[in-house]
């Protein structure tokens, strides 16, 4: 490799791991495919400051005929990120065209009482919707947008990586310290590759709604959507389901091989689902799993002595599990559906290894030994 000032480095390692974007050298130089199409429309990204009449703690969109206008509030005063695309009349490259056409284009397609005081920066781009077929070739793999990128319809780029990048560390760091079997590594491909394939066809879904240029996408974003978007969002059940597929936290792993079900048949929450989010002592749950370790929970209904489990599971792994005792709290009942005492195991990146009815140690140490290969 080259550094900064331009020399070169040797860098002998065990595994190579490609986050080196869109156009990854390390894609490249390993020859993964990298199969989709390429979008035909230019998008733009302004951060400006902004005199507004409407509230800063809100997302606005606005949609036209062939295009959209989106306003996200960041952090300061007045600042907010523009984020939109160009319609067909103003296809040129990147580089023709400037700034003032994006905000002239701005103001006549929202028709919003708005003053763009300045702009700190902005950027003309064209996007694609792209995926290898594999993250993982031999003792090298790829994450983030070295192995997928998409529309921002929707913005999950950014999560999408993050997800990627931790599933994969507290694997090969578990595999580096000895602690599980290299095939664990295996796993990673088995569980973000189909969310990549998820995420192309719903940002592309949702790319054609908001700026698509078939006629009946542009009816239906122009006419339909608006005077019902606010009604349908504010149902519960609507944010409910939308929320989850937006912020990626209703992704889960219940197909996949590090997910244990021979207990989960009685619960609502299943082994590979996320931890469900839920408040102990007035605090969230996941101020408790901060470590990067496996999690065994005890939910307890206070008749047994769960506390001498935590000496028992932290004397044998203290360095790979740590051990909280949790309220049978009426949110967890409703939650997990039963009101009798049970364990839960969460991987580092708390996703559910596996649920059980039995609160021994048993099923953790055969969890460890058979499944993450634990010796």
């Amino acid at each position: 490799v080259k550094n900064a000032s331009g020399d070169s480095q040797t860098i002998t390692a065990k595994y190579l791991v490609g986050c080196d974007g869109a156009k990854s050298a390390v894609r490249h130089a390993l020859d993964f495919t990298f199969e989709g199409n390429t979008i035909d429309a230019l998008f733009y990204v302004a951060d400006v400051e902004m005199e507004f009449s409407e509230s800063h703690d809100a997302i606005y969109v606005t949609f036209g005929a062939d295009s959209f206008v989106a306003f996200f509030p960041m952090q300061g005063e007045n600042k907010w990120r523009i984020i939109g695309n160009l319609p067909e009349e103003m296809k040129r490259d990147e580089n023709e065209i400037d700034y003032g056409e994006i905000e002239n284009k701005i103001r006549s397609e929202t028709q919003l009482p708005l003053h763009i005081k300045g702009v700190k920066w902005f950027s003309v781009y064209r996007v694609h919707s792209r995926r290898v077929d594999k993250f993982r070739d031999g003792r090298c793999f790829l994450a983030g947008d070295a192995a997928h990128i998409h529309t921002p319809a929707g913005g999950q780029g950014m999560n999408t990586g993050i997800q990627d990048a931790y599933n994969l560390a507290w694997k090969m760091a578990c595999v580096l310290r000895g602690d599980a079997a290299e095939q664990i590594l295996d796993t990673y491909n088995e569980e973000r590759l189909p969310n990549a394939e998820r995420l192309l066809g719903t940002t592309d879904r949702m790319f054609n709604l908001a700026a698509g240029s078939d006629w009946l996408f542009g009816l239906i974003r122009t006419t339909v959507f608006p005077p019902l978007a606010k009604y349908i969002l504010s149902f519960d059940v609507v944010k409910e389901r939308f929320f989850p597929l937006i912020s990626q936290i209703g992704i889960n792993y219940r197909d996949g091989s590090l997910s244990e079900h021979a207990g989960d048949r009685e619960f609502a929450v299943k082994a590979g689902d996320r931890l469900p989010y839920f408040l102990v002592d007035g605090k969230s749950i996941y101020d408790k799993l901060r470590e990067p370790k496996f999690h065994l929970l005890t939910f307890s209904d206070g008749t047994s002595d769960d506390h001498t489990m935590t000496g028992e599971v932290e004397s044998a792994n203290a360095h790979l599990v740590d051990h909280h005792v949790v309220p049978l709290y009426p949110q967890v009942t409703e939650l997990f559906g039963t009101d009798q005492p049970f364990h839960v195991l969460l991987r580092p990146d708390n996703y559910i290894g596996f649920i059980s009815p039995e609160t021994s140690l048993s099923r953790l140490k055969i969890y460890l030994k058979e499944v993450i290969g634990h010796s």
